[in-house]
């Protein structure tokens, strides 16, 4: 999803996924047999997987560097609230026939919102920017400006000419310490997270 947002733009990777994932799991509600309940989940981890990513270099990308690892934060957060809706539905539903299929109605619903909400955003600035895209990312920003009441400052966007990163860049220096560092505690962080949230009775 990360190469495919380059080249297509962060906004239709998002929407795609979004489409996905209501789609896929819509569909594992009503799944009638344990092989189309995998695949169609599959399709929901796929389009899960796609948003993750994206939507934080989306999201990043919209404010200024001071303010990067604040949003990142908050976004982060809402894994958490999440995994509390999850648990609150569970408490009212798993106890139900087919509860099951009520809890995982019940966790596509946000996403439908999300699928509704994204469908009036536009495409990252930055991305517009670095494709060599900046008449579009003036008016995304003019936009932007007048949607919090302001009026966006004047100047003229300056297009760099500099190569595009790879993600092999990560791991060079001054930050391949910092990188190989990171990249322990993320997996880490998400093999204990994820193995004490479906492993642990």
């Amino acid at each position: 999803a990360g190469k495919l947002s380059d080249k297509m733009g962060r906004w239709p990777i998002l929407l795609i996924a979004y489409y996905i994932i209501c789609v896929s799991g819509t569909l594992s509600a009503f799944a009638s047999s344990y092989i189309f309940f995998i695949i169609v989940r599959s399709f929901t981890g796929f389009g899960i997987g796609a948003t993750y990513g994206v939507s934080v270099a989306y999201t990043v990308e919209l404010v200024p560097k001071h303010y990067r690892s604040f949003t990142n934060t908050i976004l982060s957060m809402f894994w958490i609230a999440g995994s509390v809706y999850e648990c609150i539905i569970a408490v009212f539903v798993m106890g139900l026939e087919h509860g099951w299929r009520t809890q995982v109605l019940l966790t596509v619903v946000p996403c439908f919102f999300t699928l509704f909400f994204i469908h009036f955003r536009d495409e990252s600035p930055r991305y517009l920017v670095i494709t060599q895209q900046a008449e579009q990312a003036k008016e995304v920003l003019e936009r932007i400006a007048k949607e919090n009441g302001h009026i966006l400052p004047p100047g003229e966007i300056i297009v760099s000419s500099q190569r595009r990163g790879e993600y092999i860049d990560i791991y060079k220096p001054p930050f391949t310490q910092t990188a190989i560092a990171v990249t322990i505690i993320f997996f880490c962080n998400m093999w204990l997270g994820y193995g004490a949230v479906f492993l642990v009775p």
